[in-house]
């Protein structure tokens, strides 16, 4: 009587129909999540791709442009009803609110109701642009220099005035991506 026992469990008929559902089964879901992963992967450079372009476009109005601006702007005593005197891009990408925006008091984080300068569609982005000056008096010492060479009067206390600049971008690209950069810039009297 023991042998009907022992001769079904020696019986594997249908147990490679299982192994094979349990192997397929598990290739499956284990290609699912990649594909998933690949996917939320994509976005995510997407997603940084975007970022990336908003954060160089508004470093390089901040970085770059501006103080070349501010520049341009103490010099002509503000713009005035002009165009301003650089050329930047296409005609229409650069929009300036405030032409005496080198003489202002207060700066606070660019917006759409409060900005002196806009860059407009830079690979997407748009940036706007506040600028804050302070005058200050440079403080002279009392080292003169000892080698003579420089020249009668040509010490180190010259003092001077310089005019500091604290420029703010605010950027906004494609994806509600946003960038905020701050700068200073320093004009020498």
């Amino acid at each position: 009587m023991n042998s009907k026992p022992v001769s079904m469990l020696r019986n594997d008929q249908g147990s490679t129909l299982v192994i094979v559902l349990l192997i397929l089964v598990a290739i499956t879901t284990i290609g699912l999540l990649s594909s998933r992963t690949s996917l939320i992967e994509q976005r995510i450079a997407s997603y940084d791709k975007f970022h990336k372009v908003t954060w160089y476009a508004t470093d390089a109005v901040v970085l770059g442009l501006m103080p070349e601006l501010i520049e341009q702007n103490i010099a002509n005593r503000g713009f005035g009803s002009g165009v301003p005197p650089i050329a930047y891009g296409n005609a229409g990408n650069l929009d300036v609110y405030n032409s005496e925006f080198y003489m202002n008091d207060q700066c606070a984080i660019p917006s759409e109701s409060n900005r002196d300068v806009e860059a407009k569609d830079l690979s997407g982005a748009n940036v706007n642009v506040s600028v804050y000056g302070t005058t200050e008096l440079s403080e002279g010492n009392a080292i003169q220099l000892p080698e003579g060479y420089h020249g009668r009067g040509h010490g180190l206390a010259g003092g001077g005035a310089a005019m500091i600049f604290v420029i703010r971008g605010l950027g906004r690209g494609a994806a509600n991506t946003e960038a905020r950069v701050a700068s200073g810039w320093v004009h020498v009297i």
